[in-house]
């Protein structure tokens, strides 16, 4: 089993900052998986962020995936991981993926009409479910539907799906002046999921938790990543 970490961060301080303690991380509890950093959007032949917000990671994961890793994880820079997490991994061979529910959110929330609209998912379904959090998604290629999800993902990675602001006050991304904006490659990654009949875990009874969130502790033992700011 050929297992691999993934992120992007450009030249943004912040991001590079991030990345670094990722990378620190991952050496400090003894990872022995591949380990890929991306840093401009030539490396992955993907569309600028300006045009495509958040291209870079269903591009980034096929890259990876082209290279015949089975298990592919993406982390975003401002994750990393605090202790070894070998029963992450197992979760993920075991169950084909693992996306974690954004607690609290549904999909409408934050997603555009121009989104609902490419997935043929009307205003009323998309408040019956969960948005999930994109910064840390695992994906066992070995398995078809994992596949599939992928596949439907990287597709979507177009002006349509994937772009729109991040807020709503101008009701330029909805006309419901309920959605508070829109959420790029997480929103479609959520609707492609519920499409599917498949739920996001809960998030800090598993293995992943936003630093400091004292709305959702305890933390499991289990939990083995963090997202925390630079």
């Amino acid at each position: 089993m050929k297992t691999a970490i993934v992120t992007f961060a450009n030249d943004f301080s912040r991001y590079e900052a991030g990345e670094q303690r990722l990378r620190k991380s991952l050496i400090d509890i003894g990872f022995t998986g591949a380990y890929f950093h991306y840093k401009n959007f030539k490396e992955i032949d993907c569309p600028a962020h300006e045009k495509v917000p958040y291209a870079f990671k269903p591009y980034a994961i096929k890259k990876v995936k082209d290279m015949g890793y089975d298990i592919v994880i993406w982390i975003d820079s401002a994750v990393y991981p605090t202790k070894k997490f070998d029963h992450f991994i197992k979760y993920i061979e075991e169950n084909g993926y693992v996306f974690f529910d954004n607690i609290g959110f549904v999909i409408r929330d934050h997603t555009s009409d121009n989104c609902l609209e490419y997935f043929n998912m009307t205003d009323e379904e998309s408040w019956n479910h969960p948005m999930i959090m994109a910064c840390l998604m695992g994906f066992d290629f070995r398995h078809q539907i994992t596949n599939e999800i992928f596949d439907e993902y990287y597709k979507a990675a177009n002006e349509k799906a994937y772009g729109g602001d991040w807020i709503n006050n101008d009701l330029q991304v909805s006309k419901n002046p309920k959605v508070r904006g829109h959420r790029h490659d997480q929103s479609a990654m959520s609707i492609i999921l519920a499409q599917k009949g498949i739920k996001p875990i809960h998030p800090n009874s598993t293995f992943f938790a936003y630093y400091g969130n004292p709305g959702h502790e305890p933390h499991a033992d289990t939990l083995c990543f963090l997202s925390q700011g630079f």
